[in-house]
């Protein structure tokens, strides 16, 4: 697929994927091999997803489906991991699941890529499940969505040739602001989805109208981090599914002035 018709609403001066993805996980979090001989049971109302991680790899099952890939894993909070998968390179589908072994909780987040998608609508597609860990009883918080992070204000630099402002709009739109890199001086106000995981711990993930891209990210606003991925298409229509990964800076948060309030 080419330029021409994956960046075909975008403006001349917009950058590809490539080209702002690149080195934006310079601030990540390093990932861990201690869910190796771990076999995960994710039980929700939608699905059951089971994962056995090895030195070789992960080997996953849902939906009928069933394969062995690489993976990515993180300790992003105590007791509490992010966990990638590609499942299908060409044709962009991944899988993320969220777990907490102290809690139980789970949220699985698939993604894919739509090609041709209807005028006004994104290329990349979110699909949110939450559920269970088998093995332990749940407690807490149940995760959800959330409009916790409404009117909320801060900076993420990834590296120190990518820092972004982030302003939380509403429940379902958020923008996004470069103030140093590639993209500097380009804004704009993305589709996006905010869930709960637990106190001061959000899953966040965002959609780009005009270029092939998505993305999901664990924001751990008590460690000041963020840590995630950019799913999409390069300029030569190539698939990929790019870390990231950020120290937060909190600025600002907007109250809403009587009476009015944000969707």
């Amino acid at each position: 697929m080419s330029i021409e018709t994956t960046m075909k609403n975008a403006p001349r001066e917009w950058k590809n994927m490539e080209d702002f993805s690149a080195g934006i996980d310079g601030n990540r979090l390093p990932p861990t091999r201690e869910l190796e001989g771990k076999k995960l049971e994710i039980v929700s109302d939608e699905e059951t997803i089971t994962m056995e991680i090895t030195e070789e790899g992960l080997a996953w099952s849902f939906r009928e489906s069933s394969g062995q890939s690489s993976y990515e894993a993180i300790e992003v909070d105590d007791d509490t991991y992010y966990i990638d998968v590609v499942i299908d390179s060409g044709k962009g589908r991944t899988l993320t699941a969220f777990v907490d072994f102290h809690t139980f909780r789970a949220v699985v987040c698939h993604m894919h890529i739509v090609f041709d998608p209807p005028a006004g609508e994104t290329m990349v597609r979110h699909e949110w499940i939450v559920g269970a860990v088998k093995g332990g009883e749940p407690s807490g918080i149940v995760p959800g969505p959330s409009r916790d992070l409404t009117g909320q204000h801060a900076v993420y630099k990834y590296s120190p040739d990518h820092a972004y402002e982030h302003f939380y709009i509403n429940s379902e739109r958020f923008l996004w602001h470069c103030l140093h890199g590639e993209q500097q001086g380009h804004a704009a106000a993305e589709y996006a989805n905010v869930y709960k995981f637990k106190d001061n711990c959000y899953l966040f993930g965002w959609r780009e109208l005009l270029i092939p891209t998505g993305t999901v990210f664990f924001l751990n606003f008590k460690q000041k981090r963020s840590t995630g991925k950019f799913l999409g298409m390069h300029k030569d229509g190539s698939i990929a599914n790019d870390p990231g990964g950020a120290v937060i800076q909190k600025i600002c948060t907007v109250f809403y002035p009587n009476p009015y309030e944000a969707v």
